[in-house]
């Protein structure tokens, strides 16, 4: 962005800091993170199951929810050329 002209300024305010601290303040509830231990009870970093059975990995205990090398964040990516291509 900032090869594109765009300037850097911060996303920062009173009001995105005071939601961080009640976030912190909350050990860092809700969050996003899913079977790993203390994800309900602190703030990350968080460690992976002691067991590590295929039923800890399991979201919710659907099957087809199972954490794999199958299934993973994907990032894609648009480009345009100069004409628009």
């Amino acid at each position: 962005a900032k090869m594109m002209g765009f300037q850097e300024q911060p996303l920062e305010n009173k009001g995105t800091k005071k939601m961080q601290a009640d976030w912190e303040a909350n050990n860092c509830q809700p969050n996003s993170y899913r079977n790993l231990d203390g994800v309900t009870t602190h703030c990350p970093p968080y460690s992976p199951p002691e067991h590590g059975t295929h039923d800890d990995l399991l979201l919710g205990g659907d099957e087809d929810q199972a954490i794999s090398y199958l299934n993973h964040d994907t990032i894609g990516a648009l480009a345009m050329d100069a004409y628009g291509s």
